[in-house]
């Protein structure tokens, strides 16, 4: 808490993050984690926390070098970490937000407004474990442009599960068995191959100091 988070997009320009600075300072707002995606339509979804229990929203749009105002997106808990990525293939983006109660919260933007119903969002208790660092991501597939979550059990045995959303409904859990790893995992990062030819992902998960790749 109290540190404020802000990723590099592309199409992004300098004035753009002067005026996203701005937005900030002009209106008073204290923010504590800020994540900005970019999506191919030529807009940026920028999720962040402003220590209330609903996380914020603003759009960016790259032709005219501007942000939406503040819109709220989906009632939880005030957020510890935050993580926003946008579609490649449909005008669409899944935020993760993990709260103070320990509960993962993704939810779903269509293009115009956050959705507060299913099938576009779900939970996932994650555990004081998964709380302590960041139990979860998120990532697109290249290819499908399927967004796929892949979040910590808070258990032994299998410690990470995996859901996709492709564009209509999100896939049951699938659960992650490592031979390496023991205990719950605390933090999980994955990446998306660069290459557009296949569909895949490195998942890199930590428990305690333990580093699976």
């Amino acid at each position: 808490m109290g540190e404020i988070i802000i990723r590099k997009v592309r199409g992004m320009n300098w004035m753009a993050k002067i005026s996203l600075i701005l937005i900030f300072i002009l209106t008073g707002v204290l923010v504590y984690n800020v994540y900005l995606a970019y999506a191919s339509v030529g807009k940026g979804q920028m999720v962040y926390n402003n220590n209330s229990t609903t996380p914020q929203s603003r759009t960016y749009t790259v032709s005219d070098n501007t942000f939406s105002a503040e819109a709220a997106t989906v009632a939880g808990a005030i957020p510890s970490w935050v993580k926003v990525v946008s579609g490649i293939a449909r005008n669409e983006a899944v935020a993760g937000v993990l709260g103070t109660d320990n509960t993962l919260r993704i939810i779903y933007w269509n293009g115009s407004t956050w959705s507060s119903a299913a099938p576009h969002n779900w939970t996932a208790a994650l555990g004081a474990s998964g709380a302590n660092g960041r139990g979860f991501d998120i990532a697109v597939e290249k290819l499908s442009g399927d967004i796929i979550v892949a979040y910590t059990t808070n258990a032994a045995g299998t410690e990470i599960n995996f859901r996709r959303w492709d564009g209509a409904s999100w896939s049951a859990a699938t659960g992650y068995d490592s031979a390496l790893l023991t205990g719950t995992v605390r933090f999980i990062k994955m990446e998306s191959k660069p290459n557009s030819f296949c569909d895949c992902l490195s998942c890199i998960s930590t428990k305690e100091y333990f580093l699976l790749g």
